[in-house]
């Protein structure tokens, strides 16, 4: 999740620090007072320890999640505290889609097809439905 940052010539950053949806507790905290970004204290919240890594080194710094869940869909928001100029927050949407866990095949009649449907005439009529069960839309 990309965090665009004006790196100002005669301003530092001092903090960046990440939130989900309204969070008190940043999720992600990157301390650079007194050094460049690349040299940056990194602190994680302990929920996402394992799963959080902020890259400052490239363009666009950005916040890489790893092994994501169904609760990491939502909005994140980067906030750059700097020395002297006013305080930057930027928000990111992230949606988490989740696959379906099991697809079952039905034929008009309702039945369940497991393995081939059929036999059918020739240039006869078929209707086939899909049933999708513990996905998740969004």
């Amino acid at each position: 999740m990309p965090c665009n940052v004006l790196q100002r010539k005669d301003d530092g950053i001092e903090f960046i620090f990440w939130y989900k949806n309204d969070g008190v507790t940043a999720l992600y905290t990157l301390d650079a007072r007194d050094r460049r970004l690349a040299n940056a204290t990194h602190m994680r919240n302990e929920t996402y320890s394992d799963r959080v890594q902020f890259h400052v080194t490239g363009d666009v710094p950005y916040l890489q999640m790893d092994y994501l869940r169904e609760e990491d869909t939502g909005s994140y928001f980067c906030r750059v505290d700097y020395q002297w100029s006013a305080t930057e927050l930027k928000r990111v949407n992230l949606v988490v889609v989740v696959p379906p866990k099991h697809l079952v095949i039905r034929d008009d009649l309702g039945q369940e097809i497991r393995d081939i449907a059929g036999p059918y005439k020739e240039k006869s009529d078929v209707s086939l439905y899909c049933e999708a069960q513990k996905g998740k839309e969004h």
